[in-house]
């Protein structure tokens, strides 16, 4: 695309912006001709419409009126800060289909909500430096679903990435970004849905994983990626039904699983994870109806208080698993010593009845002592 200016403008050294946008759709009159170019905080910047119409603005909402429905390049050359902020505004965000940014143009700290709702950007291009100030990303190309694909930015100043790419359903894979800053992931990836691998990204910091990969039900795999320091892994991998095998992660500082592989429902077996910490474990590994296997010993170690739900519905519609996994859960649970919370005290598990009938007695007699009721296949025990 060719940049277009006056011969006495001397283009700023910050570089450039440019919004592609088709205002056949959205828009902020029935006409059809509107578009506000949406920024936020203090912005200094020069605007270039096509219509040969130029402006130096600081406004962060500078509309510009077409003379009719088309397909128009805005372009944007910052003279001091400017950060994006288009966050749902569906009248302008929608118009939005591609976003190339170029030059020596660096956002500032906060990126949040840059692109929210860009559901008709299937185009983003920058340099590699554009977002090395950045610290959050916070929503920044959240629901941006026909986005297919995300060039390498540099991300190491970064500590939220929450909700950054939630809803891009059209990305098939990611690039390995720096992301050894990060402490907040929150829904991060999820709703990407078409993404059919994921690279073994830096998580080393990161303390809240709750739904990261919600629905990433393309996934037929996943790395073995650093959780050590993660207390939140509610609902991470939940509904994520094409893995087959999940590795041995660190959940040695987690606190809550609820849901975490909830709905996983090709994993046919499961790693011996650290879960002294945990004090939730409601709904883990329901509707994971394909899962047969799951270790011995696996609750030994744990000496969290039980939250109340603790054991809800946490193997339920799990109806391949082995009468010996069913042993393997209950005499684990009773060797960790620990009595049933105040309320919602009950074992919920579902299984293979075809697999045998699990030597269980005395385990249950001992939970049972200690408060818990034990459910299997819908009959109290």
């Amino acid at each position: 695309m060719t940049l277009k200016w006056s011969p006495d403008f001397n283009p700023p050294a910050q570089g450039h912006i440019i919004y592609t946008i088709d205002t056949t759709t959205g828009g902020t009159t029935p006409s059809n001709v509107d578009f506000n170019l949406r920024t936020l905080d203090a912005v200094n910047y020069k605007v270039v419409w096509e219509d040969s119409i130029e402006e130096t603005s600081t406004s962060n909402t500078l509309l510009h009126t077409y003379g009719s429905p088309g397909t128009y390049s805005v372009q944007v050359f910052p003279t001091g800060t400017y950060r994006p902020y288009f966050n749902n505004v569906s009248a302008d965000v929608d118009q939005l289909i591609k976003v190339s940014i170029g030059g020596a143009v660096k956002f500032p700290n906060n990126f949040t909500y840059a692109w929210l709702g860009a559901d008709r950007m299937t185009e983003f291009e920058c340099n590699f430096n554009v977002t090395s100030n950045v610290t959050s990303m916070y929503g920044a190309w959240q629901n941006c679903s026909s986005l297919a694909s995300l060039p390498l930015i540099d991300t190491s100043a970064c500590t939220d990435f929450a909700r950054s790419w939630q809803g891009c359903s059209s990305l098939t894979s990611f690039p390995l970004i720096d992301t050894s800053s990060g402490t907040a992931f929150t829904a991060t990836w999820f709703g990407c849905n078409s993404l059919t691998s994921f690279p073994a990204i830096d998580t080393s910091a990161a303390i809240t994983l709750g739904s990261t990969w919600y629905t990433c039900n393309s996934l037929t795999s996943f790395p073995l990626i650093d959780t050590s320091s993660a207390t939140n892994l509610a609902a991470t991998w939940y509904g994520c039904n094409s893995l087959t095998s999940f590795p041995a992660i660190d959940t040695s500082n987690a606190t809550t699983l609820l849901q975490a592989w909830r709905a996983c429902s090709s994993l046919t077996s499961f790693p011996l994870l650290s879960i002294a910490n945990v004090t939730s474990f409601n709904q883990t590994w329901f509707q994971c109806s394909s899962l047969i296997d799951f270790p011995a010993n696996f609750f030994d170690s744990w000496t969290a208080t039980p939250a109340n739900g603790c054991f809800l519905s946490t193997w339920l519609s799990c109806t391949s698993l082995s009468a010996t996994s069913v042993e393997n859960i209950l005499n684990s649970i009773d060797t960790s010593g620990r009595s049933a919370p105040a309320s919602n005290v009950d074992i919920t598990i579902s299984f293979n009845a075809a697999s045998g009938t699990p030597n269980i007695s005395t385990a249950v007699a001992s939970l049972k002592s200690r408060g818990w009721t034990i459910t299997l296949n819908g009959v109290l025990q």
